[in-house]
């Protein structure tokens, strides 16, 4: 009828209607247009193509085609499981070299380069099922009526970052923000995955190299016999002596020799304890109690006869070695007049009175522990300190102790009745139940142990002579010949004497602590000597590890927080899309509607063939189908000008075959 328009493919209320399902919602791509145009050519069609287009309807399309993907999520489970994988590599690799030394790897692969594979893997892998949902949403969406842009809203969400991120602020339904928010923070994948990674400098263990640090278990150096008792001092000895008094060292182990070709090492420990070794000790008493005197003149005096006036500011004397267990190996005495005050700066004169007090020197056994050497500079930690005991016996003076002494942990200091196996050293016992090294022991004497050699310890006779004599003649004098440094003007801090008296004296201002600071740098520089310069068969030296400075890795696992959020999100988005995509294909399915389409572009593609080519080929609703008949359908876009009911518009028409 004139003045009425075709009906041909519209619904009763003039929407058109796409044959490729049963949702009239779906658009068609055909767009009005009154600009003219030229028509479309029509272009040959291939070989195998039938010369007439009337002759292939829906049910006859029957020619071989390529193979059409597979209408599930295989492809995208895999995907997911990739990622997966991805994320657990990174895991396993970081664990794997976490606080280890960079790997020795070819010189074009670095950790860094694994990891940024990985996560290069991880992206890709995650975005792709992200990238596939919000696709299936866009279908999903126009079940019902929505606004036309939607469907090009959230295609572009799907094609990339900048899609997402508009949609993100036009507030679409939790799961397409769920799936736009996962891109858009992906982008902060990479640079979240450089800052695991962390590199600090370490010490490895250097091979085919080992450190040594000097001890000893027995000192019985000297010069040589002089007299009855009597031995030279030997010259290093002599020499440690005068460092001690003058240039002490600046702490315990500074004089201490070491082999550490790294400069970096460590030695073993147990419990704490790493050896023990032979040493000098010393200690200071105050003695002030004992001064008498009536001030008159300086004049004051000790028992031991020490004297000071006037003319004489200090004065000291050595009482050389007792005969107890626990005498010293040398002690002395000295009386001064200090300052009580600050003295006058112009003319050094100070409110003035007594002082006194007793030092020595005694071998012992000191525990050290935490050793090790840091930038070539040893640390000893000194755990605890053994007296040992004087032995005035057997025509001669030496110091000797045996026991629960292991110089090294682990070794066994049990003794025996009998010579067995490591113990050969015979010992007696003391009074005070200290045991001691008793060469002259008869054989057969009830209290004779024998011990290990390693749980001995010895100052031989001939250091004890020669020390005792070189210290009380050429030091601190003896009281039957006191040395004393003279005033030289008014007060104590013009005085003349011995370099290291006036060290130890320090204008009159010497005290407890300052003293016991001289004395320890005297032991200090006695110890390294005698560790240094031990018995050979008795000096077995520490031994530890030498470290080489190097590169190692620290993993900072809170920056792999990120990654693991967005593969968790992406896994949640990409099963809750297959539950309502499932949901809404079997509803559609009951009805004749759609099936899942994904990303495809075809539905749309159907959409907008012109009406005689969506009549012949008929409803098309799966992705298979529509693939199967689009691989013998060739089409041109352009403009109708047949005179149909679709004049003037855009879409997609068949091409005609030659002599068509």
């Amino acid at each position: 009828m004139a003045g009425v328009p075709p009906t041909d493919h519209f619904t009763q209320h003039g929407e058109r209607q796409c044959l490729v399902g049963q949702h009239p919602s779906v658009p068609s791509l055909d767009v009005r247009d009154d600009t003219p145009v030229s028509p479309i050519s029509e272009s040959p069609a291939s070989d195998d193509y039938h010369a007439v287009r009337g002759h292939y309807p829906a049910t006859a399309v029957t020619e071989k085609s390529r193979t059409p993907p597979r209408e599930n999520a295989q492809a995208k489970n895999t995907t997911c499981v990739l990622a997966l994988a991805a994320l657990a590599a990174i895991v396993i690799t970081l664990a794997l070299h976490e606080g280890k030394t960079l790997p020795k790897w070819p010189s074009m692969i670095s950790i860094n380069s694994l990891i940024a594979v990985f996560t290069a893997i991880l992206k890709a892998a995650m975005l792709l099922p992200i990238a596939e949902g919000l696709s299936e949403m866009k279908w999903m969406w126009f079940a019902t009526s929505r606004p036309l842009t939607d469907l090009d809203r959230l295609d572009l969400a799907s094609r990339g970052p900048w899609g997402s991120f508009l949609l993100v602020f036009m507030r679409p339904n939790l799961l397409a923000y769920l799936g736009a928010l996962v891109t858009v923070v992906a982008l902060a994948i990479d640079p979240f995955a450089q800052q695991i990674l962390q590199y600090y400098e370490c010490m490895t263990p250097l091979p085919d190299s080992s450190a040594t640090i000097v001890r000893t278990n027995s000192y019985s150096a000297s010069g040589f016999h002089t007299g009855a008792l009597e031995q030279s001092l030997d010259g290093v000895m002599a020499a440690a002596l005068y460092q001690g008094v003058l240039a002490p060292p600046a702490n315990a182990t500074a004089s201490i020799a070491f082999e550490c070709a790294s400069g970096n090492c460590t030695f073993p420990a147990t419990d704490s304890v790493s050896y023990i070794s032979l040493a000098m000790c010393s200690s200071v008493e105050d003695i002030s109690h004992s001064i008498t005197g009536n001030g008159s003149q300086y004049y004051y005096t000790l028992p031991s006869d020490l004297t000071t006036h006037q003319a004489t500011m200090f004065s000291i004397g050595g009482e050389g070695v007792g005969i107890t267990a626990d005498a010293p190996l040398f002690s002395f005495e000295a009386l001064m007049i200090n300052c009580k005050g600050s003295a006058n700066k112009t003319t050094g004169i100070c409110e003035t009175g007594p002082w006194a007090f007793r030092a020595a020197l005694y071998p012992c056994i000191n525990t050290y522990g935490d050793v090790k050497v840091s930038k070539s500079i040893l640390q000893e930690q000194k755990l605890s300190t053994t007296r040992v005991p004087f032995m005035g016996m057997n025509g001669g003076f030496y110091f000797s102790l045996a026991g629960e002494y292991p110089s090294f942990p682990g070794l066994d200091c049990t003794p025996t009745n009998k010579i067995e196996g490591n113990n050969t050293v015979p010992t007696s016992l003391l009074p005070n139940g200290v045991r001691y090294i008793n060469d002259s022991v008869v054989a057969g004497a009830a209290d004779t142990m024998w011990f290990n050699p390693a749980c001995t310890y010895e100052f031989g006779l001939g250091s004890v002579e020669a020390l005792t004599e070189y210290l009380g003649s050429s030091f601190f004098g003896w009281y039957s010949d006191p040395y004393v440094l003279q005033e030289y003007a008014i007060g104590p801090s013009y005085t003349i004497g011995r370099a290291w008296l006036e060290r130890l004296y320090a204008n009159g201002t010497a005290n407890v602590s300052s003293v016991s600071s001289f004395m320890d740098g005297l032991a200090n520089t006695m110890t390294a000597t005698m560790r240094q310069r031990g018995d050979a068969e008795k000096s077995v030296p520490a031994t530890g590890t030498v470290l080489a400075t190097t590169t190692c890795i620290r993993v900072r696992w809170a920056w792999l927080s990120l990654p693991a959020a967005l593969l968790a999100s992406t896994m949640v988005f990409f099963v809750a899309v297959m539950v309502r995509s499932r949901q809404n294909t079997r509803t559609g399915a009951a009805q004749g509607g759609r099936r899942p389409w994904m990303s495809s572009s075809l539905p749309l593609l159907w959409c907008g063939l012109d009406d005689e080519t969506k009549r012949r080929y008929g409803v098309v609703n799966d992705l298979r189908t529509m693939q199967e008949r689009g691989d013998r359908v060739k089409v041109s876009l352009g403009r109708r000008f047949d005179g149909g009911p679709g004049e003037g518009r855009w879409g997609f028409q068949e091409a005609q075959s030659a002599g068509s």
